[in-house]
């Protein structure tokens, strides 16, 4: 009757009809003591068949009370109320000489529907009608009903069949509606179930992505308060940065400004080399003609050593050489006067060469005027000629010393023009490394400036990021407290 519902609605139904008909039993059966017992007191019954029918009517009753009590969807309420009546009304039919007792069964015919059982109301419904055959047929019997009472004898069987018979048709038809509707209470209990199934398995998962969102939500709490912290350190470092790079900056245009002298102290130096190098080629150039003079000095010292050699053997031809002496005298002249001029342009290296040059012209001028005296001093010649050999011979060997020593000056100017050179070169390299510096530091300069805006503005985005890491962590944490809140209730619709 009742399969395909859940068993807790099944329990509730039948707790429901049982409540229904204790009722309709507990009315009927106190309807008939209360009148038996007003029979009792008119004097027309025992007190013996009193009590019997009303311990047959409330009997029943009261263990109906006791089951109920002890649970309220017992099978056996419904027993008691079906053979429980059944006995009153088939003691009271056989008991009484009263043609309208029938009717007593007629309101427990009706309480009987709210089962809805077909199975149990037939042989309620078979009995009821035997029953009330065998009472028309002890009414014969006993003489209470004749031929003439054949109409109220025909009343009460068609009443009574017709009362069974629309009762088990009610029955029927009720039981088929019933379990229609039962069938469509299933159909519903079955998409109930699937839909609450959907909702568990909807709940469940909602759960997980709650859980899943609160740690998400969590770790992006971590993540925000980390970011925040980096923000900060961001928005420090950034002015620290922009601080640096405007100290930078100021640094890097003193560099340049450095570079600057450098350059043009660059270009001062290779401008003075450039003179140096003139000077030193003009110098060599000179050193040059001196050694070449100093060559030629050596050989006509050489040759006035040996030409005086000879005079030493010659002296007995003095006289007809006095003109040659005359000549090496002008010639000796010219020669001091040409040594003077060339130690005057060697400087203080040739102090010692414009006192030799000195003392030849003052030996040219003696011998220009001892010629006139040649006579008178030829006995003196001899020595005179000893000692100029003798001064010559200094004199060619400082004329050889002169000349080795204006070789290595024409060495060093030759090792000045070449490190001036190297010198010069590395000037040109110097200023144009310069000036590629200059370039790079304009460059640098300018990435600087560059880098200093960008940090500024790299500042004011970290401050400005700042504040909405700030806001956003805010949210982040109103967010994991609605994410608790749902979970909560999630797990609380998924308990229930």
């Amino acid at each position: 009757m009742n399969s395909g519902i859940n068993p807790k609605e099944k329990d509730y139904e039948l707790a429901r009809e049982n409540t229904v008909a204790m009722n309709c039993h507990f009315l009927v059966c106190g309807i008939i003591s209360i009148a038996y017992f007003v029979e009792f007191l008119k004097g027309d019954g025992t007190l013996l068949y009193v009590l019997a029918t009303i311990i047959l009517a409330m009997g029943p009753v009261v263990g109906e009370i006791i089951c109920y009590k002890k649970q309220h969807d017992t099978k056996m309420i419904k027993h008691f109320v079906g053979i429980g009546y059944a006995i009153l009304y088939t003691f009271v039919m056989f008991t009484t000489n009263n043609h309208f007792t029938f009717v007593y069964v007629i309101p427990m015919l009706i309480a009987i529907t709210v089962y809805n059982d077909f199975k149990y109301s037939l042989p309620i419904e078979v009995g009821v009608v035997i029953v009330n055959v065998i009472q028309l047929a002890l009414f014969f019997k006993r003489g209470i009903y004749t031929k003439a009472d054949m109409a109220s004898v025909e009343i009460q069987f068609f009443v009574i069949v017709l009362i069974c018979g629309i009762q088990l048709y009610v029955s029927i038809v009720a039981e088929k509606l019933n379990q229609k509707k039962l069938a469509e209470l299933k159909a519903e209990h079955e998409k109930t179930e699937e839909l609450l199934t959907r909702i568990m398995d909807t709940s469940d998962k909602m759960t997980q992505q709650i859980t899943e969102s609160a740690q998400k939500t969590a770790s992006l709490g971590e993540s925000m308060q980390a970011m925040k912290e980096s923000m900060e350190e961001v928005n420090s470092g950034s002015n620290d940065t922009a601080e640096a790079v405007q100290s930078q900056l100021n640094q890097t245009e003193e560099i340049q400004a450095m570079v600057e002298q450098v350059e043009k102290g660059t270009e001062n130096i290779i401008d003075s080399m450039n003179q140096n190098k003139e000077a030193i080629a003009q110098g060599n150039a000179n050193v040059g003609i001196l050694v070449k003079q100093a060559e030629e000095t050596v050989e006509s010292g050489k040759k006035v050593t040996e030409e005086l050699s000879q005079l030493d053997t010659y002296m007995s031809q003095m006289n007809s050489i006095l003109d040659i002496i005359n000549s090496i005298t002008s010639q000796t002249s010219l020669l001091a006067l040409n040594a003077s001029i060339e130690a005057a342009r060697a400087g203080e290296a040739g102090r010692g060469f414009a006192v030799v040059a000195s003392e030849i012209s003052q030996m040219a001028q003696q011998t220009k005027d001892s010629t006139v005296q040649i006579s008178q001093l030829i006995e003196n010649v001899s020595n005179a000629i000893q000692m100029v050999v003798e001064v010559s011979g200094s004199m060619i060997s400082m004329i050889e010393s002169q000349n080795e020593t204006t070789e290595k000056t024409a060495e060093s100017f030759t090792v000045i023009e070449k490190n001036s050179d190297n010198v010069y070169g590395h000037s040109n390299e110097l200023a144009a490394y310069v000036t590629k510096l200059a370039d790079a530091n304009k460059k640098i300069v300018d990435s600087i400036s560059t880098i200093s805006a960008i940090s500024e503005e790299v500042a004011a985005h970290a401050s400005d990021t700042l504040s909405a890491t700030e806001s956003n962590n805010v949210i982040v944490e109103e967010l994991a407290a609605l994410s608790g809140q749902l979970e909560t209730l999630a797990q609380e619709l998924k308990e229930q």
